[in-house]
């Protein structure tokens, strides 16, 4: 186990180094902070000579920080020492965990292996064989927690607040399962073996199982038949600019894949390449849509109170939709 610590300063004050923490914002509480490693030895490391600490090789895993919440740092960037001051620490308790069971990465713990290993089924593929497939799996598992817990705290799928990040949550895992060539519907089955493994710990899973089934399969039945509708659009516009002898896609029917049928706002070329690869990748994506305008002040009011979605009227009337390469 190794210990950073954070240096002090020559007047009494931190120096703000790497090991300094905070404020969030312009302005707050900060102060330095120590990160406790495991040393997992030379054989997860890059064999550098100044390998240590803070490598991006495996060798060192941070599990916990502290920081010694003791300054409030003004908009003029200077120190006052606070009245009150703390310790502010967390352990990364899946990092333990995958310490302690001598695994590579927190989704080879007990807790998520079995999630990994039902993605495995559905797909018919095995972890660890291909990047891609590997990601969809690891979202799967990460997603299937999130929106198992949520449907039990009583969220339901919404366009604003709780409601839409759950919508999100459950149509990100869907669209990344299509990656892994998983035929849907099977989120329900995630659901499910999430409620097996933590309900034990967690009750209200167990109480709210059905709700959350019938919540889960629900929205990604919704999702999957809009998806499907907004794949026939980009063939067709696919099919039109090929005609034209184009190398533009409209970037109006990239606005309206995003806002109208959920698409990544990035870019479908990018997360939708294993159903459109052979075309897709030679179109790139520019705007052609000009802004819309006509929020009015109250919608931008919530825009910023975090109400509204992603191109929502508030975000399209300031900024447009921007023109994405392929």
């Amino acid at each position: 186990m190794g210990v950073a610590r954070g240096a002090q300063g020559t007047h009494g004050g931190p120096s703000r180094s790497a090991n300094f923490w905070g404020p969030v914002g312009p302005s707050g509480p900060c102060g330095p902070c120590s990160e406790l490693y495991f040393d997992r030895g030379p054989d997860h490391g890059c064999s550098a000579p100044d390998c240590r600490p803070g490598c991006d090789c495996d060798r060192y895993v941070e599990y916990w920080n502290l920081v010694f919440t003791g300054y409030n740092m003004g908009e003029d960037r200077q120190l006052t020492t606070l009245p009150a001051q703390n310790i502010d620490t967390g352990m990364g308790l899946e990092r333990v965990a995958a310490l302690k069971q001598g695994v590579d990465a927190v989704f080879l713990t007990d807790q998520f292996r079995p999630l990994i290993e039902l993605g495995e089924e559905i797909a018919d593929k095995r972890y660890g064989e291909n990047r891609q497939v590997d990601v969809a799996l690891r979202v799967l598992a990460d997603h299937s927690r999130a929106m198992s817990f949520l449907v039990a705290d009583g969220v339901l799928p919404s366009n604003e607040g709780r409601g839409y990040v759950l919508r999100r949550i459950i149509r990100r895992a869907a669209r990344f399962s299509r990656s892994a060539g998983m035929e849907p519907p099977f989120l329900e089955r995630f659901a499910a073996r999430t409620i097996d493994l933590m309900g034990g710990t967690y009750p209200e899973l167990h109480e709210r199982q059905e709700v959350i089934l019938r919540t889960v399969g629900s929205e990604e039945d919704r999702f999957n038949r809009t998806l499907d509708q907004g794949l026939v659009l980009v063939e067709e516009a696919i099919g039109r600019a090929e005609e034209e002898g184009s190398k533009v896609f409209p970037g109006s029917i990239a606005f309206q894949l995003h806002d109208t049928y959920g698409f990544p706002s990035r870019s479908p070329a990018r997360s939708w390449r294993s159903r459109t690869d052979t075309r897709y990748g030679r179109l790139r994506l520019v705007d052609e849509r000009p802004a819309q305008a006509g929020a009015t002040g109250a919608e931008r009011g919530r825009c910023l109170a975090g109400g509204h979605r992603p191109l929502c009227p508030c975000h399209r009337s300031s900024h447009g939709v921007q023109g994405i390469r392929a």
